[in-house]
């Protein structure tokens, strides 16, 4: 349960945010961000996502105990509306785990409940840049990194 807890908090801090091309900007890449995690596609999210942040979500997750006890993790995605086996679990990588949370019906359900999503304009400080977003009223700053000419998130707000 702790674990669902972990995970699911990461991710909904997330929301309150990818196949990009090299020329999309800061903001861009956050509004892809959102729109996949609202149509449930994981994939696409996690795309969106520096290598550094995954690590770090599955760290947050406990991803190492979740593969050597698929059940777990099996579990864990259940909670979140993803349907896994265990044979699913023990082949997972980092990005497809994150992936799967991501474009669960839990995560997507919590971002679908802003009424309104206001990605501003980016601040670009050599490869990083800062893009606030509001979500009915309150503001959040996501942070990202400029990688192999494209922009990742990688932080979330707090």
């Amino acid at each position: 349960m702790k674990k669902t807890a972990v995970l699911t908090t990461a991710v909904l801090v997330a929301l309150t945010g990818c196949g990009v091309l090299p020329s999309d900007q800061p903001g861009q890449v956050v509004e892809v961000f959102f729109d996949a995690v609202e149509h449930n596609d994981g994939e696409a999210a996690v795309d969106c996502l520096s290598p550094e942040l995954v690590s770090q979500l599955c760290e947050e997750a406990d991803f190492t105990d979740l593969k050597t006890n698929p059940e777990n993790g099996v579990s864990l995605l259940a909670s979140m509306g993803t349907g896994v086996t265990a044979d699913e679990m023990e082949d997972m990588t980092e990005q497809s785990f994150i992936a799967a949370a991501l474009g669960s019906p839990l995560v997507s359900s919590e971002l679908t409940g802003f009424e309104s999503i206001v990605v501003e304009d980016a601040v670009i400080t050599g490869s990083t840049a800062t893009v606030q977003v509001t979500t009915d009223g309150e503001i959040q700053v996501f942070e990202l990194v400029q990688a192999d000419d494209r922009w990742l998130i990688d932080r979330f707000p707090e």
